[in-house]
């Protein structure tokens, strides 16, 4: 399964003896008697993955003339994508990142170990990025710090839309049990990759909000945050458990958005009136397509706010300013170099502003500009983090193709999966993917 997944490392990997081999009894008996990091369990379900693809590959196409792709081809398309993305990874402006990253892993284990001594004066930061399904990235990855023990080493975690959620589902667990992160994590494969969460046959109703109404007397939202609200505050199983929380000794923050200055707001998630649950609904509210305000009191100064979902990329500056961290890790949601597509970029500018002009009820033209060019912002701000007296990392997840709304439960499960792995690498414990275990 190339660098991320169950078989050896992709430059000892020949592409076509891997399609040749790759469901042989013989391949996985080699990789048990020889790689002590194999894991069996995520073997069978790559296996049992690439099947339900052919199947559903075939079903789709029944009664078409279309190429047949077996569940050997599909891992072999998998295969080419890790292989290109192990070549990014060889490239120098990812080598300079790697060293950032183990700059601040350093610091994080001195602050985990030796917190009186060594550590005394470390004050790590963790900030966790948004990215609708793609958050799925941030919920293996703080599984990872979960087990190696970090839950409770920052000073300080700041959460965007749904890294927010990842950040409470991260702290929400008990000691020795992280049945909370791994219930979050479902959360995105089980109920996010699914119509119930993203409906794509509502979109028309963000530009003509009237077109499809049908008797309904409100808007009905293409991304149902409030899906995943419910089910973060109600579900018999996945329920946040914020009494943990607020006995965590980290502070916990998340981002939101002033609609009516478009500016960034941080929201102590431990004090406001509404409890934690809101101040993760006011971070998730995406504007234009989920278009609800979130109420927030912030007890703390007495203030009552109406609230939109985060949108500023890397709110890194504001970060540091308020909360003065030595060392801050970064859990962005995407794969190195993801939004190096400037020229991509400006026509999407183009043509939402466009749309802007056509459609005045959507929003304002500067919020739409800000909005849909975040990925370019994400690029720029990444270049400026070098450039920062504070020792600010950025952990990128593997690629697992996924995109906001990825509706394919498997490819979600595979990303929590692979960034689990390689964050469990990156800190030098690739052991402890083997008992790693996802529903």
């Amino acid at each position: 399964m190339g660098e991320y997944g169950s078989g050896p490392a992709l430059e000892d990997i020949n592409v076509d003896e891997a399609k040749k081999t790759f469901t042989s009894e013989e391949f996985l008996a080699h990789q048990t008697q020889n790689n002590p990091n194999f894991n069996p369990k995520e073997f069978e379900f790559h296996q049992a993955r690439f099947a339900r693809k052919a199947e559903a590959y075939e079903e789709k196409n029944a009664g078409k003339s279309h190429p047949k792709m077996s569940a050997v081809d599909f891992a072999h398309e998998e295969a080419l994508r890790d292989n290109a993305e192990y070549e990014l990874r060889r490239s120098v402006e990812y080598k300079e990142w790697e060293q950032k990253l183990k700059i601040v892993i350093e610091n994080l284990i001195k602050k985990r170990d030796d917190p009186e001594g060594e550590g005394k004066n470390i004050r790590p930061l963790l900030l966790i990025m948004g990215g609708g399904v793609k958050g799925v990235y941030g919920a293996g990855q703080v599984i990872a710090l979960g087990r190696m023990g970090f839950r409770e080493v920052f000073d300080n975690i700041v959460g965007i839309s749904s890294g927010a959620s990842d950040a409470a589902y991260f702290l929400s667990a008990k000691e020795g049990d992280d049945t909370q992160t791994l219930s979050g994590t479902t959360i995105y494969n089980e109920n996010l990759a699914t119509n119930n969460f993203f409906n794509p046959k509502k979109l028309l109703h963000v530009f003509f909000p009237n077109a499809l109404k049908r008797g309904k007397e409100k808007y009905d939202p293409p991304m149902d945050v409030g899906y995943a609200v419910d089910i973060i505050k109600n579900d018999p199983v996945k329920a946040l458990d914020t009494e943990e929380i607020m006995r965590k000794k980290p502070g916990f923050w998340v981002q939101t958005t002033d609609p009516n200055t478009l500016e960034s707001r941080l929201i102590n998630a431990k004090g406001t009136k509404e409890g934690i649950v809101n101040a993760l609904h006011a971070s998730m509210a995406v504007p234009f397509v989920y278009r609800k305000e979130i109420t927030v009191t912030d007890e703390e100064h007495g203030e009552t706010l109406n609230i939109d979902g985060a949108f500023k990329p890397f709110p890194i500056k504001e970060v540091v300013a308020k909360f003065n961290p030595t060392d801050v890790l970064i859990l962005p949601q995407m794969r190195f170099e993801k939004t190096d597509i400037p020229y991509l970029m400006k026509l999407k500018e183009h043509f939402w502003l466009g749309v802007m002009k056509s459609i005045p009820k959507l929003g304002s033209s500067a919020a739409i500009q800000k909005w849909f060019m975040i990925d370019a912002e994400n690029k720029k701000t990444l270049e400026e983090l070098k450039a920062m007296h504070v020792n600010v990392a950025v952990a990128f997840a593997p690629d697992a193709g996924l995109g906001p709304v990825t509706g394919d439960p498997d490819e979600v499960k595979l990303g929590a999966w692979q960034a689990a792995t390689d964050l469990f690498k990156k800190f030098g414990h690739p052991e402890m993917a083997k008992d790693l275990t996802l529903k």
